[in-house]
């Protein structure tokens, strides 16, 4: 199996969740936990959910499509999916479009 490392360099220029640029690199990397590639573990959304230390690290291997959604302005839409024919699956409402 070929593994291709999709996560995002982590560059001075970079910004952060919603164009915020508070990060800092020199003998130490300072940034907000949404910089670049990352996960939102399941406690950021469920109380009891398991941490990010808590999960395998299998659970983070698999098929990918990566795509350029760079046009969004404010934040991406189930139509911006849905325009790169990516299929939705909504756990909670138990909806797949």
């Amino acid at each position: 199996m070929k593994i291709i490392d999709i996560s995002w360099p982590i560059i001075n220029e970079m910004t952060e969740y919603k164009d915020r640029n508070n990060l800092k690199i020199n003998s130490t990397i300072t940034m907000h936990p949404h910089t670049g590639t990352h996960v939102d573990a399941q406690a950021h959304f469920t109380p009891g959910g398991k941490t990010v230390e808590q999960l395998e690290p299998n659970q983070f291997i698999g098929h990918c499509r990566v795509v350029d959604l760079t046009n969004v302005k404010e934040k991406i839409t189930a139509n911006d999916l849905e325009s790169h024919a990516i299929k939705l699956f909504c756990l909670k409402q138990k909806i797949v479009r």
